[in-house]
């Protein structure tokens, strides 16, 4: 019996650590399929945060570029409705520069009130063109400083016209 007894405790602690190792495969096995899920469920996930973030950038590009080019549009109806407008009125202005003849001192001088109206108009719709140019990033500075140059004629001759019609008297020229 004394061997028995002996046994027994070697017995208990060999039972107990085949326990142990059978129980440390299935948790590792358990574990490994564990892993194997959270992948599987962690790429889904990915994915589906990641076309969701796809489709949100891409509607808010697609409305700045709307946006972008309704604004374009405005401005471009706006310059082609200064262009008639100037137009018409320059056509007017033949119209009654033939019709008249411009003869007399006071259909010239009507002639050049017209012409000075006209080249306002026209240097107002160069000032906001020239505004739209420096606004856009996209526009060569060479550009900006070639309408730059045409406006700066522009005043000049506006300049002569009023002088013409004796609204400026030059300046003294330092001696």
């Amino acid at each position: 019996m004394e061997t028995a007894e002996r046994e027994l405790p070697e017995v208990l602690i060999g039972e107990v650590t085949r326990i142990t190792a059978d129980f440390r495969q299935k948790l590792a096995a358990e574990l490994q399929a564990f892993e194997l899920v959270c992948a599987a469920t962690t790429r889904s996930l990915y994915a589906q945060m990641r076309e969701s973030i796809h489709q949100e950038i891409s509607m808010g590009l697609h409305k700045d570029s709307e946006a972008r080019l309704q604004d374009s549009l405005a401005k471009l109806r706006e310059q082609f409705t200064q262009k008639i407008e100037r137009a018409g009125f320059e056509l007017e202005l033949e119209r009654r520069r033939l019709r008249d003849g411009a003869g007399s001192l006071e259909q010239r001088d009507l002639a050049v009130i017209e012409e000075l109206h006209a080249r306002e108009l026209e240097l107002d719709a160069m000032d906001m063109e020239l505004a739209a140019m420096i606004d856009n990033p996209e526009i060569e500075i060479s550009k900006v400083m070639r309408h730059n140059a045409k406006q700066a004629e522009l005043k000049a001759y506006i300049r002569g016209l009023k002088f013409q019609r004796g609204e400026g008297r030059p300046r003294p020229e330092a001696v």
